[in-house]
């Protein structure tokens, strides 16, 4: 798994607090070979400014189809935890998503 966490497709640099964040899945490939716009997917934070992407991972299935599921870490992330509505900074959050539909499988703050 590589992660792009400052280019866009077209290649543009975008700020590293609200970037979205491409893969490519696969096996073992020459860095060289690869095109710099090549993806298989983009996964985007749902919150500006928590450095969605920062670490990346992948862990055993989940969800039964037999893929392992992608881990991403957003160590910005802004979260209420001591219930008073108001969000406390940097708290973080980790982020687990399905290999097959890239769906939001799980998320856990702090």
């Amino acid at each position: 798994m590589i992660a792009a966490l400052w280019r866009l497709a077209s290649g543009t640099a975008r700020s590293a607090q609200a970037r979205p964040l491409s893969l490519l899945l696969g096996s073992t490939v020459a860095l060289s070979s690869l095109a710099l716009d090549a993806q298989d997917f983009t996964l985007e934070s749902a919150q500006s400014g928590a450095f969605f992407g920062t670490s990346i991972s992948s862990i055993d299935d989940l969800d039964g189809d037999g893929r392992p599921e992608i881990v991403v870490g957003s160590p910005g992330y802004d979260v209420d935890v001591t219930g008073d509505g108001i969000a406390e900074s940097d708290v973080g959050r980790v982020e687990i998503f399905a290999s097959g539909d890239h769906s939001l499988l799980l998320s856990i703050d702090g």
